[in-house]
């Protein structure tokens, strides 16, 4: 049984997307529909359990779900099974009402996917509270409670009344106790929270005033341009047409940084490293951080906006959240392309028309080089092999990927296109893959990037090895080195594509 610690461990480590609930036991498993959490009641006790540790009997509701998991290889969330779950807690109330509540929900076919996620979080949370056996109720822990909910939960309809129930006082005495400890009343911390995560959204510039009132909870736009104006001391009109010329820009990740600096607006600030060897310092930018962010100069800074990859893990989120205290923080999901990116970037910094004529330029510089790279390479096999402090990769669709696969349509072996990002390979999958030509570049093995020594005699130990010698790359001489630039040719940015559309044209053509 799950006690609290390994329960948020479990749902740390997943992301969970809710399909629909059901009276009574779900007899189809495993199914690509989704797959099943079964909430039991037995005497004064209720429980939530994957098929494993249920009798049928027993069931009162199914819950099916997704699960998705991210992987220890590629920078992305897998679907994984759902099992080894068994958590169990006394009898609850408010537990069985969210429950009938998903039931309900999920019947109706307007309802959107993510507001039954959202019930699905809201569910798990109230069991976590239940958990918290160890944590004496008192009132102080009740109003943290509160207060990390709001955090959460910022984009829900919350009320005094609302959260006076959570924290089990009356409403008066909530919001007095409340604004004893955090020095601010309950709903002025609430609109705090919500106007913190408008700034965010007023940046993006692809919502208007009015869904981003809603977005952040607002029920009324005129009321949140109130408030907005009393916290920024502007209107959300004129935050949103401040002087671009002085927009401070924190980039916390090169793949940002290599976009701004296609669109020719260097951020205030970066995280630098030897990775991405871009002379930022000689430009004037701002070092705030090699491997990640260093709050300290970031709160020195003052940066008018965060721009970063969005978090992927628990520890990244709960970082981002205190930097959002710092400076609206704009996300570029995973998901998104680097044309989305870059266009995303560009409008922030009001640099749409460039990017614009950028990629137009790039699109037609593209065309070009495809056309005569499949006229010296034809249907021959071009695949990208990472070499690290120990271990090799294969580079798949994304990334280098993009440019090779998709823009200039070379040609990928089958397993290739199964890869979205990295994968580790073995001499014998390289064997079987038998690519035609072989681009050689750099992988960060163990968190580490290798050094240009470290990679020589990486590649020196290969070249004496006789599966490596089989290769046809090898034999015919078609291997081509990318890794004296770290990962200048590897990013998934603007800047970085275009120098590689330079280096394939170099390596194919000329």
């Amino acid at each position: 049984m799950m006690n609290e610690s390994t329960f948020i461990q479990y749902l740390n480590e997943r992301k969970f997307e809710f399909v629909r609930a059901i009276e009574g036991i779900e007899g189809n498993t495993g199914s690509p529909d989704g797959e099943s959490l079964y909430f039991v009641q037995k005497n004064d006790k209720q429980y939530i359990a994957t098929r494993d540790y249920i009798a049928d009997e027993d069931v009162l509701v199914s819950l099916i779900c997704k699960a998705y998991k991210k992987s220890q290889i590629e920078d992305r969330f897998i679907r994984e099974a759902i099992d080894n779950l068994y958590v169990e807690f006394p009898f609850n109330e408010a537990i069985s009402r969210k429950v009938e509540q998903l039931v309900c929900d999920s019947r109706k076919l307007e309802t959107q996917p993510f507001t039954l996620t959202y019930r699905l979080y809201e569910l798990f949370y109230l069991v976590l509270q239940q958990l918290n056996d160890q944590k004496k109720d008192t009132l102080q822990s009740r109003l943290a409670d509160s207060k990390s909910y709001i955090d959460h939960f910022y984009h829900a309809p919350l009320t005094r009344v609302d959260l006076a129930q959570r924290a089990g006082v009356n409403v008066d005495y909530f919001s007095r106790t409340f604004k004893a400890r955090y020095k601010e009343s309950p709903m002025s911390y609430l609109n705090r929270v919500r106007i913190t995560h408008a700034k965010s959204l007023l940046l993006n510039r692809n919502k208007t005033i009015r869904d981003v009132a809603f977005d952040v909870g607002f029920k009324d736009e005129f009321y949140f341009s109130r408030q907005f104006k009393r916290q920024m001391g502007r209107s959300p009109q004129s935050f949103m047409k401040r002087s671009i010329l002085s927009l401070k820009v924190a980039s916390l990740h090169h793949l940002v940084t290599g976009h701004l600096y296609a669109l020719n607006h260097l951020p205030h600030s970066a995280i630098m490293n030897h990775s991405y060897p871009l002379s930022l310092k000689e430009a004037g930018v701002v070092e705030i951080g090699q491997e990640s962010v260093d709050v300290d100069k970031l709160v020195t800074i003052q940066p008018d906006v965060v721009i970063q990859k969005a978090p992927m893990s628990d520890a990244v989120q709960t970082k981002s959240e205190l930097i959002n205290q710092i400076a609206p923080v704009i996300n570029l999901a995973y998901e998104g392309t680097w044309r989305e990116h870059f266009t995303q970037i560009a409008s922030i910094v009001d640099c749409d028309q460039r990017a614009q004529q950028w990629l137009e330029h790039y699109e037609q510089k593209a065309s070009s080089l495809k056309d005569s790279i499949k006229k010296y390479v034809g249907k021959e096999t071009v695949i990208v092999v990472g070499i690290g402090e120990v271990g090799c990769c294969l580079y798949g669709m994304r990334n280098m990927g993009a440019v090779m696969y998709d823009d200039l349509q070379m040609e990928a072996p089958e397993r290739i296109r199964k890869i979205a990002h990295i994968k580790e390979v073995t001499l014998e999958e390289l064997m079987e893959i038998n690519a035609d030509r072989i681009i050689l570049t750099v992988y960060r093995s163990h968190k580490r990037l290798p050094s240009q020594t470290t990679i020589v005699q990486h590649l020196k130990k290969l070249s004496r090895d006789e599966r490596w010698q089989s290769l046809k790359a090898v034999k015919n001489k078609q291997l081509y080195g990318l890794y004296d630039t770290k990962h200048l040719y590897t990013s998934y940015n603007a800047y970085s594509h275009n120098l590689l559309l330079n280096k394939l044209s170099e390596f194919f053509v000329t």
